[in-house]
């Protein structure tokens, strides 16, 4: 399945420049997954954009994380999306 990140204009470190952001991850998939494991699935991602510097940390002082998803019909629609925005 394929990911896509979407941030905040300009470069990849201006959202945490800007102070708290909410980053929104949104699943595309035949199978829809439990909420439980659709957090769990999305925290690599997150953990991946604090590790290439795009937000200094995780934590709620910086950011508020969302999950979401939607059902797809075709396999080769399935893929995570993350959107980033300044709050």
């Amino acid at each position: 399945a394929a990911a896509r990140v979407q941030a905040v204009p300009g470069h990849p470190g201006e959202a945490a420049r800007q102070g708290r952001v909410r980053i929104v991850v949104t699943s595309y998939r035949c199978r829809l997954l439990d909420d439980d494991n659709l957090a769990l699935g999305a925290k690599a991602l997150v953990d991946s954009i604090v590790a290439a510097g795009i937000i200094p940390s995780d934590s709620p002082l910086w950011c508020k994380i969302e999950h979401s998803q939607a059902q797809v019909t075709d396999p080769a629609m399935e893929r995570t999306e993350m959107l980033i925005e300044n709050l």
